[in-house]
């Protein structure tokens, strides 16, 4: 059996034998790229109808149509994990966000606090490089990046049902290895700007009954670093990390090139 190595996001519904058309851009990447011809295997999903099998049935410079013809795996959607994140250099957030898709995360929320330094987050750019670890790391759904917010007006969204993961670096904190919650509590982790969180703010998260505060250890950790510690202990506490990666092997019934 051949394997399929690759996986791309379309927006497009997918169904048995109902033709999808690519934009220009994975059109150019499928050709130019990695090369691929007539009747090729790609893997696609759109966070909605699984993961399908398809070949190419058409290929130019700027237009690649796919024909869906097997179900590979059935849509599932992973426990709801927000990251609340202020905004970091370019580099280091390219990273959290790739890293974070990877792990598991859903939703990624910027959140501007008053020691934020970096002045615009380029929402579109981030949402791209959620896509393509999505692509790389076999999750059947892409997190969305949503537009920057406030603390206090991200604060101010919770409802009774959310739990927000403060990863504080000084004063009172739970370990975030032992934290336990309610089962319908909707998880959010929040981590601070590089120089940590103003005293207001503090003040402020420690007085929100919605809020918890955590503590990922005795070291000072970068940004990245702290989301993905916590996310990573979330992970092994609560989240999936007790199943094991599906197969991605294309079936002995269709005699196609991988």
């Amino acid at each position: 059996m051949a394997k399929v190595k690759t996986r791309l996001y379309i927006r497009d519904r997918l169904s048995e034998q109902k033709p999808v058309s690519l934009d220009k851009q994975q059109s150019h990447f499928l050709k130019n790229v990695l090369r691929l011809e007539v009747g090729h295997a790609v893997a696609l999903f759109n966070g909605e109808d699984g993961e399908w099998y398809a070949t190419i049935s058409h290929l130019s410079k700027s237009n690649c149509e796919l024909l869906p013809v097997y179900l590979r795996q059935e849509q599932t959607n992973p426990r709801s994990l927000r990251l609340l994140f202020a905004p970091i250099k370019k580099g280091p957030l390219n990273f959290l966000i790739e890293k974070g898709t990877e792990l598991g995360v859903t939703v990624f929320q910027p959140v501007i606090t008053s020691r934020t330094n970096v002045e615009q987050v380029r929402v579109e750019r981030l949402q791209t490089n959620a896509i393509e670890a999505a692509e790389q790391s076999g999750r059947l759904e892409v997190p969305v990046v949503l537009p920057p917010v406030s603390l206090t007006e991200a604060t101010l969204k919770l409802s009774t049902n959310d739990r927000l993961l403060a990863c504080l670096e000084s004063g009172e904190a739970e370990q975030a290895s032992t934290y336990s919650f309610t089962p319908v509590q909707s998880i959010s982790i929040l981590i601070g700007p590089e120089g940590g969180f103003s005293q207001d703010e503090l003040d402020s998260l420690r007085k929100n009954s919605l809020v918890s505060a955590i503590s990922l250890g005795p070291r000072i950790l970068r940004a990245e670093t702290a989301a993905i510690s916590a996310i990573a202990v979330f992970q092994s506490q609560h989240g999936d990390w007790n199943e094991r990666p599906k197969k991605t092997l294309w079936p002995d019934s269709f005699p196609l090139k991988p």
